[in-house]
């Protein structure tokens, strides 16, 4: 063979490789850019995850601030609510003590009363509306108590 046609047969097989290399390339040019856009896509998808999650840590950080403004507000009421119970309480045994002692005066009044109207000295009359004028005045003093 010729040099010539040698030449044209290594031409040839330099062009069929050559070929070869321009596919591949081409092929590995496609799956490159493929992978870019795929990479693009994560990154995007990353920053809407990223942002997602900051608007959840924020709502998450006021939810946590009312519940803890709510507990507050419970523990406030429940402590106002027991000072009124206690309040109430001391109020209803004054009350029910002071019953006992106007029921206790009343009694005495009544009975110095009829000894007065049954007495006919004056001295004893006296002693006696002066005793009905001390009670009226615990029993008055008693009624401003409650």
């Amino acid at each position: 063979r010729s040099v010539r046609e040698k030449g044209q047969a290594e031409v040839k097989a330099l062009r069929s490789k050559l070929d070869v290399m321009y596919n591949v390339r081409s092929t590995l040019e496609g799956e490159l850019q493929s992978a870019r856009d795929e990479l693009e896509g994560l990154k995007r998808e990353h920053k809407r995850k990223e942002e997602s999650w900051d608007s959840l840590k924020a709502s998450t950080k006021t939810l946590t601030q009312a519940l803890v403004r709510l507990e507050d507000d419970n523990q406030a009421r429940s402590l106002a609510q027991a000072s009124e119970q206690g309040e109430l309480l001391r109020l209803k045994v004054l009350l029910e003590k002071s019953g006992g002692e106007v029921h206790r005066l009343r009694g005495l009044l009544g009975d110095m009363e009829k000894q007065a109207s049954e007495m006919v000295a004056p001295q004893v009359l006296q002693e006696a509306e002066n005793g009905i004028a001390v009670l009226r005045r615990e029993m008055g003093q008693m009624r401003g108590e409650r």
